[in-house]
């Protein structure tokens, strides 16, 4: 008989090729369901990245960690299955976690999830180790936190999602999200020789009963001087769902591992649009911070006929914090996939509208100076992309009121918004790819991540509601590595 984890490889083995409509260059599975982003991590020469997968379905269930590895984050390779929920600790799911490695072994932090005969849920902390940074195996000790270490104001039903690193100090810290005596969210840290022994440490950060907030997914970082914690946000209860929004928050300021109190200087939202969560940092080999995120819109209704995957993740965005806000900027390899279109000047008017591209995925730029952005104001400009049939989906400029709307005309809901700063310029970069958009604000000021399974053109525009002459606009078509994408697919 098969174990759990030879069944899930050879099921994607036998039904991958069902999956011919996977986006050009954000990463999606083989075959199946994806959310979070676990694992991230820079291992042998190749960044890791494990994920929440159910290979089986569409669907949210029967969660097992999928795995892919990569270099440049265009060509992935698959790997097996790491986890299956195969042990009484983690029979009904291998939930969150991440990555280190220590002694030249890749070990990986997980939540395993139980659900009792009684309906109670037990969330506890586990391990698996690799030394091909491929095959697992879990560790005896599981699992490594439970209830034990687990002080009694805290409920071990929502407690989840460790990440792990290792400070200077020598020790092994892991931050992790639970829900306390008052059901509302908080971060707490627990402290390690071994990566096996662990201690609670420290509540590192909360929130307040009336905020009616439960925190998923968190990580920490030092960064550029700082200390950086990233967290998801949802809502506590399902009573609370219309007041709280599904969204990533962050907090810059200072860990005091003394105390284990995180003090933060100010606070932000990572990602401004409805397809972003639970994103995941790691170092890159020069030491830079990159991270991944889960594109997933929570309001996304069925899949459209012959969709066998469902989820996808954004592409690496690379961080770096200015004074005490957090920016995010692309990091991918641009001149080796990305072919150009169009460069330079581009004339717009009413009826005017350029095409900038032709293959339903690529990159755009547009920089304007002070003076630039001084003169398109009383003016909109509108990118017009994958057009069809007179449905689009748009992106709005309209600086008199500093403001970019994002609208989807291939599905119902509101517009997304952003009050964007023209005093200094203006520079715009959209991602678009078959599912997917993602669009970057002022260097990563602000992101707007936006996905989108209806059956849209391949054709972009950029249009003007008057005249105006922009002296900066460019265009690349992605071209998948042996494809040519001059053409729609």
């Amino acid at each position: 008989m098969l174990s759990r984890l030879e069944a899930a490889n050879r099921y994607i083995r036998e039904n991958k090729h069902r999956v011919t409509n996977r986006p050009h260059y954000h990463f999606a599975a083989e075959i199946g369901w994806i959310n979070d982003p676990n694992g991230f991590i820079h291992y042998n020469g190749e960044y890791h990245l494990f994920y929440q997968y159910n290979p089986y379905s569409t669907v949210w269930r029967d969660i097992h960690w999928g795995h892919a590895a990569t270099k440049d984050f265009i060509r992935w390779d698959y790997k097996p299955v790491a986890l299956a929920n195969d042990r009484w600790y983690d029979a009904n799911g291998c939930f969150s976690g991440s990555a280190v490695e220590k002694d030249g072994m890749l070990y990986l932090m997980y939540t395993g999830h139980v659900t009792g005969e009684d309906g109670r849920v037990i969330q506890r902390q586990c391990l698996a180790v690799s030394e091909d940074g491929i095959h697992f195996e879990k560790h005896p000790a599981n699992p490594v936190i439970g209830e034990r270490e687990l002080p009694d104001r805290y409920m071990p039903c929502d407690f989840r999602d460790p990440k792990v690193w290792r400070e200077a100090d020598g020790h092994y810290y892991c931050v992790l999200a639970v829900r306390n005596e008052q059901r509302r969210g908080e971060i707490v840290m627990f402290r390690s020789e071994d990566l096996v022994h662990w201690r609670f440490h420290s509540s590192v950060y909360r929130t307040e009963e009336a905020q009616n907030l439960l925190l998923e997914c968190p990580d920490f970082f030092h960064l550029d001087g700082k200390d950086v914690l990233i967290f998801s946000v949802m809502p506590c209860d399902p009573e609370y769902a219309d007041q709280v929004e599904n969204h990533v928050a962050y907090a810059v300021g200072r860990l005091d591992f003394g105390t284990g109190r995180f003090e933060p200087e100010a606070r932000g939202v990572l990602d401004r649009g409805p397809s972003f969560y639970a994103p995941q940092t790691t170092a890159g080999p020069g030491g830079e911070r990159l991270l991944i995120g889960w594109m997933q819109s929570w309001r996304q209704g069925g899949l459209p006929d012959g969709f066998e995957f469902n989820g996808m993740m954004t592409i690496p965005r690379r961080l770096r914090v200015e004074g005490a806000k957090l920016l995010q900027q692309p990091f991918l390899p641009n001149g080796e996939y990305f072919a150009p279109v169009h460069s330079g000047e581009a004339e717009l008017a009413p009826g005017r509208a350029p095409v900038l591209l032709t293959s339903g995925s690529g990159r755009i730029l547009l920089e304007l100076d002070r003076a630039e952005a001084e003169e398109l104001k009383g003016n909109v400009l509108e990118f017009r992309l994958q057009e069809k049939d007179g449905r689009a989906i748009r992106v709005e400029v309209d600086a008199a009121a500093g403001q970019i709307a994002v609208r989807n005309d291939y599905e119902d809901g509101e517009p997304g918004r952003l009050d964007v700063s023209t005093d200094g310029g203006l520079a715009l970069e959209l991602f678009v790819d078959l599912y997917s958009l993602e669009l970057f604000v002022n260097g990563g000021e602000q992101v707007f991540s936006l996905t989108s399974y209806a059956p849209k053109g391949f054709v972009s525009k950029v249009s003007a509601a008057r005249p105006v002459r922009l002296r900066r606009l460019e265009s690349f078509a992605f071209r998948p590595p042996g494809r040519d994408t001059s053409r729609p697919s």
